[in-house]
């Protein structure tokens, strides 16, 4: 999970590259849900069962993304950069998502061109119960 969000962070400070009041918050909160399948606008695009969670939200008031860019920045291969910002090869956030889609969590963007971005990741939460039994039950 390191690497995931060692990706997403990587990927917010190239956004604020150019920028003299560049900020990145990074929130991680518990969040339960008891009633269902959630598919709502705080989490948009993300679609989880009932169950306990830890949700991280990275946030930057870098450059934005527009609708196209948007719906691409999953993509293998994919890159947004402009002219004059280290070139990538577009993989870091498509393996971010698939390292949390490995862990059973969802990824979710919000993005606005000149208005910064929202990356929002929920993870299934370890119970101290589970962990017990995935440590220490091999047999």
């Amino acid at each position: 999970m390191d690497r995931a969000i060692e990706h997403v962070l990587v990927n917010a400070c190239e956004a604020l590259a150019k920028k003299k009041d560049g900020l990145i918050t990074v929130t991680l909160r518990n969040r339960s849900i008891d009633t269902g399948p959630l598919e709502n606008e705080s989490l948009p695009g993300i679609h989880l069962d009932s169950g306990r969670y830890v949700q991280a939200v990275i946030q930057d008031n870098g450059r934005g993304m527009d609708d196209e860019s948007l719906c691409q920045i999953f993509d293998p291969y994919y890159s947004s950069k402009s002219v004059g910002i280290k070139n990538g090869v577009g993989l870091s956030l498509a393996m971010a998502r698939a390292i949390v889609h490995r862990h059973g969590g969802e990824v979710a963007v919000d993005s606005r061109k000149h208005h910064g971005t929202k990356l929002i990741i929920c993870l299934p939460a370890v119970t101290e119960e589970s962990w017990y039994e995935n440590r220490f039950d091999r047999g």
